[in-house]
């Protein structure tokens, strides 16, 4: 992570409340970022709001934007409504390794290999109109999840790796998830 972010300029991440988010954000302090908890779900609008204040005061947010439960790579509308209520504009970012382990996790969660070479793609910043009718925030919601899908595909063919595709969130009742 410290190749992807100078740690002088402060960043605030959003991390799941759970045992699983805690013992991240504990392993993540001692590389120099700061981190809060908060969610999809009831904790949703206490992280909002936390976060808010973070660039409030000054500092950048960083974002897991599919949350702790998924779909995979389905994004949730909470970094579009920062982007709103804020006026700071998105900035998507992939990362990737070289020689990596792809978890049996529902994200597919990448670990990166010990001393491997990694690339961080970062895309053109998106800027969210503050006044958005709730058909508009889902048009964003969606440039913005294609744009971070399109990133992380790019990071794959960069060390010749098949794509983690996105979880299908359309299927007929009954029928396998042959993403999940």
């Amino acid at each position: 992570m410290p190749a992807g972010w100078n740690v002088s300029k402060k960043i605030t991440l959003l991390r799941s409340p759970h045992r699983d988010g805690l013992l991240i954000g504990r392993a993540i302090a001692y590389l120099g970022y700061k981190t809060i908890a908060g969610s999809s779900n009831q904790k949703g609008a206490e992280g909002l709001r936390k976060l808010l204040k973070e660039l409030k005061n000054g500092r950048s947010i960083g974002i897991t934007p599919d949350g702790p439960r998924g779909p995979r790579m389905k994004m949730t509308l909470g970094a579009i409504v920062a982007a709103c209520i804020s006026g700071i504009p998105i900035v998507p970012v992939a990362w990737n390794t070289k020689n990596r382990k792809l978890l049996g996790t529902w994200d597919q969660m990448i670990l990166a290999r010990p001393l491997t070479e990694g690339i961080f793609i970062y895309g053109e910043p998106i800027s969210v109109p503050k006044k958005l009718s709730s058909k508009d925030r889902e048009k964003y919601r969606i440039l913005v999840e294609t744009k971070l899908n399109d990133l992380s595909c790019e990071s794959e063919v960069y060390y010749n790796q098949t794509p983690i595709e996105p979880a299908s969130t359309h299927k007929k009742l009954g029928e396998p998830n042959k993403y999940d």
